[in-house]
């Protein structure tokens, strides 16, 4: 762990710089998948604290500030980033709060907090893999309206093409479960942490503003799992429509462009519930 000395670039100490050495490294460890907490001066890292989970080695005191935190403090209000693999090695979200001199109420640095996007992105990438599988089974059926002598063949490939999206939404169920378990845990530690800045008194004022904060994204956690239930629950009861559908392809040459209309409407729909999952990933 690192924890940076406050340097005299601040006129004013801020509550959350005097007690950050308290803070800063029981809540780094209290998130799930680890974190960064820091607090800039209006130029260079003054306080980092990293976590045993998630570390990141090129993040260091006295270097110049990220975007996030010049963003915020000229915005004078909180300002969230995504930044890519390519910045620290990893992917992450960065948000930023600009910190208020007590008594002229100006800017003079920043607080905040760097995640990793681990989960987030493994949800992007289930959501790319059904892309792919609908549209292999959107090349199957249009390989089924152009000629009635490969039905049977192209049936087969449908079908697995279906067991591939099935899998991939039960995988999906299984990350969302652990997303849950994560939001509870950190919803009770976020409880917890409020507790105990309240018996703490003064000295854990700025404990209690960073608890606030573990539980509102603890909430915001539990939302989308719920929102990625039901899309899931949507993609799963529309293969089974269009398996159903698809199988009435192989009682008729006659019916096979009927059917094939029906099963391209429902990969139409599967389509766009794909698209609304990969936007519900980039929320975690």
């Amino acid at each position: 762990m690192i924890e940076g000395a406050w340097a005299f670039a601040l006129p004013v100490r801020h509550p959350l710089a005097s007690s950050f050495r308290y803070y800063a490294p029981i809540v780094a460890d209290l998130l799930p998948e680890g974190g960064v907490l820091f607090i800039t001066d209006r130029e260079v890292y003054r306080h980092i604290q990293q976590s045993n989970k998630f570390s990141i080695p090129d993040l260091t005191l006295e270097t110049p500030i990220n975007e996030t935190s010049i963003q915020a403090m000229r915005q004078k209000k909180e300002v969230s980033m995504e930044l890519p693999e390519s910045v620290y090695g990893i992917p992450v979200a960065v948000t930023a709060r600009p910190m208020f001199d007590e008594e002229t109420s100006e800017v003079i640095a920043s607080f905040g907090l760097v995640l990793p996007r681990q989960l987030s992105n493994q949800m992007k990438q289930m959501a790319i893999q059904l892309n792919d599988g609908l549209g292999g089974v959107s090349a199957a059926m249009q390989e089924i309206s152009a000629t009635s002598a490969e039905i049977n063949h192209n049936q087969a490939s449908l079908h697995k093409e279906f067991e591939n999206v099935k899998k991939l939404t039960d995988d999906i169920n299984q990350v969302m479960g652990f997303i849950r378990e994560i939001a509870d845990q950190t919803n009770m530690l976020g409880l917890n942490a409020a507790i105990e800045a309240a018996r703490a008194g003064e000295a854990g004022r700025g404990f209690s503003v960073v608890a606030e904060e573990i539980r509102k994204l603890s909430e915001e956690s539990k939302r989308t799992v719920q929102k990625i239930k039901e899309l899931t629950s949507n993609i799963q009861s529309s293969i089974l429509q269009t398996a159903k559908s698809s199988e009435g392809v192989l009682q008729s040459v006659e019916e096979s462009a009927a059917a094939s209309e029906q099963v391209t409407a429902s990969i139409a729909e599967l389509v766009q519930l794909a698209e609304q999952l990969d936007n519900l990933a980039g929320k975690l």
